[in-house]
């Protein structure tokens, strides 16, 4: 299974750099109020976003599946191996947006940018866990041609619904709600927020990965 996920990653070499060019202007693109808070974890979904669809692309451009069945490996380490590498890629975007912040605050660059902490971690993994849950067993079940505008809803969904969210609720809650609702939300622990979320995640993602492993198993190449 480690195999796979490593020819996943091997591939992945413009990907890498296009996250890379992306995360110069990522910081610029989403200063304003709405997205600041939020700028690492859109990065980091749209960095992984990027290189699960390589990756995928590349198995469907070159068959790889044909050839990796015709070999001795267990049809659920390939399954396994594809969140597994989603796991990996949000690293990887974690790692690259959170260097880019950091040179950009180091070197006095006027922007409002802080430094990368572990709840952005948390709901980048959460992010990319629902994206990667929702979107696989279409993946198995249909393949890559017909799964792709799944994957680009459910990426779009993801990356404005927060910002629309905190929009709507700004223009059309009124100030003694949304002060109740502030309070309450600050009398919770600060990891319990992203502990329920990412909980909720994991357990979602396990069972993706039964139901992909389940579709994967019933067809023939």
């Amino acid at each position: 299974m480690l195999n796979l996920v490593r020819k996943d990653i091997l591939i992945q070499k413009k990907s890498f750099l296009i996250a890379l060019v992306y995360s110069v202007f990522l910081f610029a693109i989403f200063s304003n109020e709405v997205f600041r808070e939020a700028v690492y974890i859109m990065g980091t979904v749209a960095i992984a976003y990027i290189m699960v669809v390589t990756s995928n692309a590349y198995d469907d451009k070159y068959k790889s599946e044909i050839i990796i069945n015709s070999l001795p490996v267990k049809r659920q380490a390939v399954v396994l191996s594809k969140y597994l590498a989603a796991a990996v890629y949000v690293v990887a975007g974690l790692v690259i947006v959170g260097a880019m912040g950091a040179v950009i605050i180091i070197s006095g660059i006027p922007l409002p940018v802080r430094y990368i902490n572990l709840n952005d971690a948390v709901f980048a993994f959460s992010a990319v866990a629902l994206l990667a849950s929702l979107y696989y067993p279409v993946y198995f079940r249909f393949g890559y041609a017909l799964s792709r505008m799944l994957n680009l809803i459910l990426f779009l969904v993801l990356f404005f619904a927060p910002g629309a969210l905190v929009s709507y609720i700004r223009q059309n809650m009124d100030y003694g709600t949304a002060h109740q609702l502030a309070v309450r939300l600050q009398d919770l622990p600060a990891w319990a927020p992203g502990t329920l979320v990412l909980a909720a995640v994991i357990l979602l993602t396990a069972v993706s990965a039964l139901v992909s492993l389940k579709i994967y198993e019933s067809k023939d190449f």
